[in-house]
């Protein structure tokens, strides 16, 4: 979770609040990863863990990203391209239904 809130600042420059762990998560290959070559001790699978959060402001991107979009569930499910992130969203719109 940590890791989470420190990323959705230095990637978006935003905070949140009401931040839950979804269940959805997959494990990554580290080849997937930047450097990934000169990990000498590193397992070689890497978790990806999904929350939800509320944030009230517009992201303010930092140079590692061009553009953000807010979209609708039927959009998010044309525009991901990764399964855990397909199921990611899945569950949280399921949480945003109760």
């Amino acid at each position: 979770m940590q890791a989470a809130i420190r990323e959705l600042k230095e990637e978006a420059g935003l905070s949140g609040k009401n931040w839950q762990q979804l269940d959805a998560m997959c494990m990554l290959p580290r080849i997937y990863y930047k450097g990934h070559e000169l990990w000498t001790e590193t397992p070689y699978v890497i978790p990806e863990y999904s929350f939800s959060v509320r944030v009230e402001s517009e992201p303010v991107l930092s140079y590692e990203h061009s553009e953000f979009k807010w979209c609708s569930e039927t959009e998010a499910r044309t525009l991901l391209e990764y399964d855990s992130n397909k199921i990611a969203a899945w569950e949280l719109f399921q949480r945003l239904r109760v």
